[in-house]
């Protein structure tokens, strides 16, 4: 269960909470409000059967994922790029999400790093567009 959403990125934020806060989610709801949608429980569609991941700092292994047949492809800004590596792979992300077919193939979803990192704001800027249609949260954020 989302025990809080806490929206903190851009104007027109806003915080809303049930009073848990372990498992916290971090969105901007005004940025993320213009492309995607959120989903609503019990989902009408069929669950997703399988996950694919792929590190954001290969976007030469991007094509070769939406086109491995499974149900949602996870672009990785966690823990799949070194500390080093996390700026060029954002970018990475935007660009290959910027040009995928919308509604075309798997489900785009991209997995930040947790909120006790300072990377988690910088992860959402740049990948908060058309083409993303879910954002992953690492558990224990």
């Amino acid at each position: 269960m989302l025990a809080r959403i806490v929206a903190s990125l851009g104007p027109g934020a806003a915080q809303s909470t049930d009073g848990g806060g372990a498992n916290d989610i971090l969105i901007s709801r005004s940025d993320l409000a213009r492309h995607v949608k959120i989903m609503r429980w019990p989902m009408t569609e069929p669950p997703l059967r399988s996950l694919l991941f792929v590190p954001g700092g290969r976007p030469d292994r991007f094509d070769k994922a939406r086109g491995a047949g499974a149900d949602a492809v996870i672009f990785d800004l966690e823990d799949s790029v070194p500390e080093s590596g996390k700026a060029e792979a954002r970018r990475n992300v935007a660009a290959g999400l910027a040009s995928a077919q919308s509604g075309a193939g798997p489900l785009a979803v991209v997995r930040i790093n947790p909120a006790s990192t300072r990377h988690w704001r910088d992860d959402l800027r740049p990948v908060v567009r058309r083409g993303l249609e879910a954002v992953r949260v690492p558990k224990g954020s």
